[in-house]
Order: structure tokens, then sequence, then C-alpha cells
């Protein structure tokens, strides 16, 4: 069994371990000097997260059967982690101990700091002499301002495990001419429902899970996916969640079947403490039972700058649902609620928050990580309209609101990047007032999250009637492959063949570019 290098812990690294012994037991549980496993203690994995300039976010599991319905166990781990700038761990810069405490579910969530910017890392943890993790790498976002001539990132979501294999997982982190950058995922990065999965693809456990156990042990199962460990091991996440990490088109309080608000509630608090637990994220995001501060900023020297929202947790119920419903409906002029200006899809405080960042500027390419369709849509062919309420078109009045913001603070080259859909789709976001393109919106189609086939007819219709959109395909799963540079933002709109072959080959399906300066997107 390989061992790590001798590495001396610092005095201030063992009373750190020694202060976490202590919160362990006043939690109530054992602190395992040298717990022994029979299996890999670390079988979900490693990733990392939320890079900075001197940092990110390591995050790990002890969990030997990811499978396990047994309760967890009440006792602590005592791990170590190691820091290296090189694949080898021959150059260990940072080595120090942290507890997996039972009470978050034998995760551990270490932010990093004063490390240096711009670089690369590679990451590991140790259970005991005879356990060791698998090595991810990561990399430290560029000084603030620093010039920068490349960044690339892969944009996803919605990876439904009972949908198929994660293909498109392999396609996006191998054979790269570059290391990533960062992943940028989008939300739905569990599903609650079922989703006819074919037989060695299904849930485990039950449906629509309600209870933190519930919910931990549906993660566990999506993350024991190998090709989604490799993706979380080849580079940060920047992640935020969408619907079905809770339950499918919930807004805020209300439950899309109207559940009793305190069940609800519960059911909220629950599915945002397990995303907490299992997502490369920082311990300031850790949710206040069904609350959580989701929504942040991450910028990338001065070339680029990504707003992460979140599109659920403050939104108004989407207007004109359908009897005794909640969540979408597809309405038409009938429905006055939509055009209502007290509605939000971010709620005011968001907003606020948002448009204030647009002011500070400071980056090349100004992305927007949001959830749902942003760009209209109108899915009735010929005389009238229908809108789909789940996404922006059911808050438009909040649209203007961005699209006003964006133009008053002079937002340099706005680039929408959304998920949600299943669905690649590319257009230019058009200000009402003044017929003039204000931004481009790439939006990336599924991990393996089912899309309803449709024929080239049916494509060619509802492009011509929503002209300002330029592509829209949901035939097949993928992702968005995003190279900027301070020249041009380019799109490669990824797909593979067959979603239950886990080694189906990626191509690109199309590739769009939005020029400096020049807003609207243009077929390469």
């Amino acid at each position: 069994m390989r061992r790590f290098p001798t590495a001396a812990l610092s005095r201030r690294h063992l009373l750190i371990g020694g202060a976490l012994g202590v919160a362990a037991a006043s939690a109530g549980g054992r602190v395992l000097a040298q717990p022994r496993f029979d299996r890999n203690p670390f079988g979900l994995g490693v990733a990392s997260g939320d890079p900075a300039p001197d940092g990110f976010v390591i995050w790990t599991r002890v969990m030997a059967d990811p499978l396990s319905l047994a309760p967890l166990a009440a006792d602590a781990y005592p791990l170590i982690y190691q820091i290296a700038d090189d694949p080898d761990f021959k150059r260990i810069v940072r080595s120090a101990e942290v507890l997996a405490l039972p009470q978050e579910a034998h995760t551990v969530h270490v932010v990093l700091r004063d490390l240096q910017p711009g670089r690369d890392y590679w990451y590991r943890f140790r259970l005991d002499p005879d356990h060791i993790s698998p090595a991810g790498r990561a990399r430290t976002a560029p000084a603030p301002g620093a010039a920068v001539d490349q960044l690339d990132l892969v944009v996803a979501s919605c990876q439904h495990y009972e949908g198929g294999y994660y293909g498109a997982w392999r396609d996006a982190t191998r054979d790269r001419d570059r290391p990533l950058d960062a992943i940028l995922f989008l939300g739905d990065y569990i599903y609650e429902s079922h989703g006819g999965g074919r037989p060695g693809r299904q849930h485990h456990v039950e449906d629509n899970p309600v209870t933190l156990d519930d919910f931990r042990r549906r993660y566990a199962l999506y993350k024991s996916d190998p090709d989604l460990q490799a993706a979380h091991a080849a580079a940060p996440w920047l992640a935020i969640w969408d619907d079905h990490e809770v339950e499918n088109d919930y807004a805020n309080e209300q439950s899309q079947h109207l559940m009793d608000r305190t069940a609800f509630l519960a059911l909220r608090t629950a599915a945002y403490r397990a995303w907490w637990e299992h997502m490369p994220v920082s311990p300031a995001l850790r949710p206040d039972r069904p609350d959580a501060r989701l929504y942040r900023r991450v910028r990338f020297g001065d070339l680029a700058r990504i707003d992460l929202l979140d599109g659920r947790q403050y939104r108004h119920p989407q207007p004109c649902p359908r009897p005794g419903s909640g969540g979408s409906n597809l309405v038409g002029p009938d429905c006055a609620l939509r055009l209502d200006p007290a509605l939000s899809m971010l709620g005011l405080a968001q907003e606020r928050w948002l448009y204030d960042g647009f002011r500070d500027g400071g980056a090349r390419w100004s992305l927007i990580g949001n959830q749902t369709l942003m760009a209209p849509l109108d899915f009735q062919i010929g005389a009238g309209a229908l809108w789909r309420t789940d996404q922006w078109d059911g808050y438009p009045a909040a649209r203007a609101r961005l699209y006003d913001a964006m133009r008053a603070t002079r937002l340099s080259n706005p680039i929408v990047l959304t998920g949600d859909f299943h669905a690649h789709i590319v257009g230019d976001l058009f200000d009402d007032a003044n017929g003039s393109a204000v931004a481009s919106e790439f939006v990336g189609s599924s991990i393996s999250s089912g899309g309803i086939p449709r024929d080239d007819a049916w494509f060619a219709a509802r492009l011509a009637e929503n002209p300002h959109l330029k592509l829209f395909n949901n035939r097949y799963r993928g992702h968005l492959a995003i190279r900027m540079t301070p020249k041009s933002l380019v799109a490669d709109l990824r797909v593979i063949d067959d979603v239950h072959d886990r080694f189906s080959q990626g191509r690109t399906l199309a590739r769009f570019a939005v020029d400096n300066g020049k807003p609207g997107v243009i077929p390469v």
C-alpha cells in the first residue's frame, strides 16, 4: 500500500487537530485515532472548488460503501490533507489535520489560503497509514487585475443518474490541449424523482427523498460514478443548485405540489444541508436550516468575472399555475400576473447585490451563471404566444430590470450561461426598449438528463418563431466548452452520441463566438 512521504506537522496544525478533537467529543462522538476499513474509505473521491487568488476549497467524504443503507457511524475520523505544487507530491507546501465529523456525514471542507495566484496545485487525503485518497488537481485564480491571456471553462448541468452514463463528463475532461481553469455547474446535481433508468443505472433507494439521510444516500449514489469523480478531480468547481436538488419547479417556500409550508421547509432544510455537505464549497455557505446564501462572485484577473446566481430560493412563485398546482405552466397573453413589475426571479436583495457588482466592472468578460433560460422563447407557432413560466419568461419585468442594469453600468461583454433545458441553445438577449442586443446566452445540454426527441421540422419552426435564437437542439446530451481571450469568447457545443454508452465519443455539434465589444453571437 502506498504511503505518504513523511511531512512534519507544525505545532499550530497539531493544536488545530486537538481543538477539532475537542469539538468532536463535545458533539457526542469519539475520535478514532486509527480507524480501520476493509475497503477504500474514499469511495466518493475528492473535489475542489471556489478558486480564489490565494487558494480554494478541498473536499472529501469518508464513506467506504457509497451504496450502503447502514446508519452513519457516530465516530469522527482524523484525516491528514496534503497540498503539493507537483502531481507526484515531491514538493509538499501544506499539510495538516482535519476531522471528518459524523454530524456532517463525515465530509470535510478545507479552505486553503496563502497559496500563490494563477498556479496549479495537487491535493490528497490520508486516513490512517494505509488509506490514501485519489489525488485531485486545483488551480488558484489569477491575482486581482492581473493580465490573463486565456481562460478555459466547462459549463454543465442536469445529470440524472437514471438518464444514462456520464460520458459527457469523460468528454469534458479528457484529451484537452490545456488543463481546465474551472468547471461551472449550473444545477440539478441530483434528481429527486425516478427517471426510467435501465438496469444497473437506477436509484437504489426510495424516490422523492425527504429526510437528511435520504438526501445523503442520493448524493452518495451519484458521486460513486467514476466519470463524475474524475471531473471533480480535474479542476475546481463553481457549483450552484437548481430545482431537482429539492423538488421539481419549487419556488422559494412553495412546493410544486403545494405541500404544507412547514413540511416543505423541513424538506428544503434537509436538501440544502445535503447539497452543502457534498459540494466543494466553503463552510461559509453552510445552510442555516432552510436558508443558505448561495450567490457569490468569482474573478479571474482582468479577463473574466462570474456572478453565480440563485434563481430558486428567493423567487416569487411562478404566475398563473395550473389549477391545484404550483410550478411551471405554459401561458398566453391572458396571464396578466406574468407582467407584474413586483415579481422577481432573484429576490430584491440578490438583485441589488448583482447590480451593485455590475458597477465594479474590472473584467473584460462578464459571465452570469444562471439556472433557467433567460432568452424569450415563444412555444406557439403562428399567431399568439405561449411562454413557460419557470423560465425568465415568467418574470419579464425582472428580466427588463436586469437588462437595464447591464446598460446603465455599461457592463463589459455580458454573457449569460444557463442550464436546466436539456438542450443546446444559443441566442442574443434584446432590450425591448430599443431592440438592440445587450448580451448573449449559451445554454448547455444536460450531462445525462433526457430531452424530448424532436425532428428537424420542429426545431426549424421554433427558430423561425424566435429569430433571436441561432441554434436550438435537444437531441444530444453534452456540455459547453468555453475559451476566453481578450479578443473573443468561443463556445464549443459538445455532444455525445449515446448516453447509454459510457464510452460514447464526444464531438462538437457547433461553435459560436462573441467578439470583444460587439454584442451578438456569430457562428464559427
